[in-house]
């Protein structure tokens, strides 16, 4: 294993870019790998600035944290639910058992409502929910009118 001789311009390169620029180009600007480049931040105590953009995301999982479902929440933010789920998990927010129940009636009613629409306009279903005992009584009464 090669030792890497850290000199000023180095040190100072790296004070000033590992911060606010991702590791592998504070990397490639200073010629070295990027597990050379972690170790001696972290000897240094250098941490990451948290970004702007998930700043933002933080603070709108944050508000909308009880009356959302992560679907919803990483639709309105065009992420997944799983980074939304990531993001409530560090920033520490728990939904009770009420909470929770609130949010997956709201979701299961918004959902019949939805599959109740397809089927009455003659559409096939999404899911296997079912909604009308009678598929062509149904289609044939819209028809009617």
């Amino acid at each position: 294993m090669k030792k890497t001789n850290w000199t000023d311009r180095m040190l100072a390169a790296l004070v000033e870019l590992y911060p606010v620029e991702t590791t592998a180009y504070t990397a490639a600007v200073l010629n070295l790998s990027e597990s050379t480049v972690k170790l001696k931040a972290r000897e240094l105590g250098l941490v990451k600035m948290a970004k702007s953009k998930w700043m933002e995301r933080a603070d709108y999982i944050r508000n909308h944290f009880q009356e959302c479902s992560f679907s919803e929440i990483g639709k309105a933010l065009g992420i997944t639910r799983m980074s939304v789920g990531r993001i409530a998990a560090a920033l520490g927010l728990k939904r009770t058992g009420e909470e929770k129940h609130l949010i997956s009636s709201r979701i299961r009613t918004q959902m019949v409502k939805r599959e109740r629409r397809r089927i009455v306009f003659g559409l096939e279903p999404i899911t296997g929910i079912r909604v009308i005992s009678n598929r062509a009584k149904v289609r044939v009464r819209s028809n009617m009118k």
